[in-house]
Formats: C-alpha cells, sequence, structure tokens
C-alpha cells in the first residue's frame, strides 16, 4: 500500500499505521477529527468482533505489527515498505512480526548517531571483544591472511587503501616525514599524535604565515642541516611556507612571511 504526498494523512491509535483520511479506510464519526473514528477499519472489525467474544481489553492490548497488507510502515522515516527482511531487520522483541519497527536505513543512521555521540562506549565494546575472542583477534589480523585478501581482491584493495588516504592524509604526512627521518638517518620521533597536538596548538594555521591552510610537516633545522625528528624541532607549515624555507634557517638565511602569534621569533622552536 501506498500513501500519496498531497493526501493527507491519519493516525491510526490503535495499530500506529497511517492511512488516507478517507471513509475507505476509516469509519464515519461525528465527534472524531475530521469525522471519522480514531481506529481504521481493520482495527475497529477486531475489536468488534473481540467485543462479541468478551475480550475487548486483551485486543486492545494486541502489539502494533505494523503490517498492512504485505507492507510495513517505518517508524521513523514513516515510508513503506514490503514487510521482509531485504528492508527490515529481524527481532525477537516484535512477535507478530518478527521485523524491526524501523527499516534498514534509519537503523544504520541511528546505529552511527549513537556511536557518534558515545565514543567511550565503543572503544570500550571493542576492546571488551577483543578480550573475549583473542583467537578471532589472532585470526582477523593475520598479516599473512591479510596478505591473501589483497592478492585475492586487487581492485577492492586499492579502492579501500585510497579511501583510507584521502580520509587520513594527518597521518599519511606523519608516515612520510618518518621515513624520510630515518633515510636522513635522524634521531627521535614524531607520531600521529604528536602531529594532532601540534595541529590543535597550532590552531590550525600556518606557523609562518598563519593562514588557515592544508599543513604539512616542517623542520625548523632541516634534517639535512643536521636537525633531529623530535617533536620540538618540528612545526606545521603550508607547502608554500615549506618549500620556500627549503633547507634554510628561518630568522637568519629566511623570513618567514608573517609567523603565528604564539610566541616571540626569539621564543620560536630552535634546536
Amino acid at each position: 500500500m501506498t500513501i500519496s504526498q498531497d493526501e493527507e494523512k491519519k493516525h491510526c491509535r490503535r495499530c500506529g499505521m497511517d492511512f488516507p483520511a478517507t471513509t475507505e479506510h476509516f469509519y464515519k464519526d461525528k465527534k472524531g477529527k475530521n469525522g471519522l473514528h480514531a481506529y481504521c477499519k481493520r482495527c475497529t472489525i477486531e475489536l468488534e468482533q473481540s467485543r462479541q467474544r468478551g475480550n475487548v481489553d486483551k485486543a486492545r492490548a494486541l502489539p502494533k505489527s505494523g503490517v498492512v497488507e504485505g507492507q510495513k510502515q517505518c517508524q521513523q522515516c514513516k515510508k513503506w515498505f514490503p514487510a521482509t527482511i531485504e528492508y527490515f531487520h529481524t527481532s525477537k522483541t516484535n512477535t507478530t512480526s518478527g521485523l524491526h519497527s524501523y527499516c534498514k536505513s534509519c537503523c544504520l543512521e541511528a546505529d552511527n548517531e549513537w556511536k557518534q555521540n558515545n565514543p567511550e562506549k565503543v572503544r570500550e565494546v571493542g576492546r571488551r571483544w577483543k578480550q573475549e575472542h583473542p583467537d578471532r583477534v589472532k585470526q582477523y589480523y593475520n598479516p599473512g591472511r591479510q596478505r591473501e585478501r589483497r592478492i585475492a581482491n586487487p581492485e577492492k584493495s586499492r579502492e579501500y587503501s585510497a579511501r583510507w588516504r584521502k580520509k587520513n592524509p594527518d597521518k599519511i604526512a606523519a608516515k612520510n616525514e618518518r621515513r624520510r627521518a630515518l633515510e636522513a638517518n635522524a634521531e627521535g620521533e614524531f607520531t600521529y599524535k604528536d602531529w594532532r597536538r601540534q595541529y590543535k596548538l597550532q590552531g590550525g594555521l600556518c606557523w609562518w604565515c598563519s593562514r588557515p591552510k592544508r599543513l604539512t610537516v616542517d623542520h625548523v633545522k632541516p634534517l639535512a642541516r643536521g636537525g633531529t625528528h623530535y617533536p620540538r624541532n618540528i612545526v606545521l607549515a603550508c607547502a608554500k611556507c615549506n618549500c620556500s624555507k627549503g633547507k634554510k634557517l628561518a630568522y637568519s638565511e629566511w623570513q618567514p612571511p608573517k609567523p603565528l602569534q604564539l610566541a616571540s621569533p626569539q621564543e620560536a622552536k630552535q634546536e
């Protein structure tokens, strides 16, 4: 059953379904809203049959199946779908239809919203699951098994890698700088957590020009000049300032356009 967007709808107070506010779905009632009965015709007939058997209270307390002529209405988006597991998850609590009251799309949205609002609970659930299933964790995170999946599904693996790189440019930048430091035999380590800490300190602005651009890792004392890869020797700069500075030393060999006002030039990071 489909309901046109232009038709006025009426809510059945018993089964909870919405129907067109017409006499095709509701009996007339002078005292009711729009001159129609509060219950749809199907519920009215069921109540009358129960009244004749003396089970009125039981009939009114029947669970709301939400299924009408093979169609089920999602109680969140109010759209109608076929009452099948293709559109609804199964539900043990709904003993009438055996289907969830929300469609799969609305369930996914509600689940994602809950995860965003409760990150600590999500992490706790993940930690508890890993502690309770060490064998499955070992099997899933087996490097050999992951390599086999990549070989068996090269296209899918490339698509996943591309999505991850696009979603995590900061981690990619930290990884590339770590590789450069290893190639230069530089001491120290600058992790992704250090990157996020420095980004928060700078407020997302370039250290050398104070502009809100995409930031890259820049060594105050360049690696080529014997600089280290410790956090105290690293700032975040835009690509233009980073390339302009190159292997030069700030303030003595290269003048920043507009240094970030977190500290005076004398108090700026120096090796």
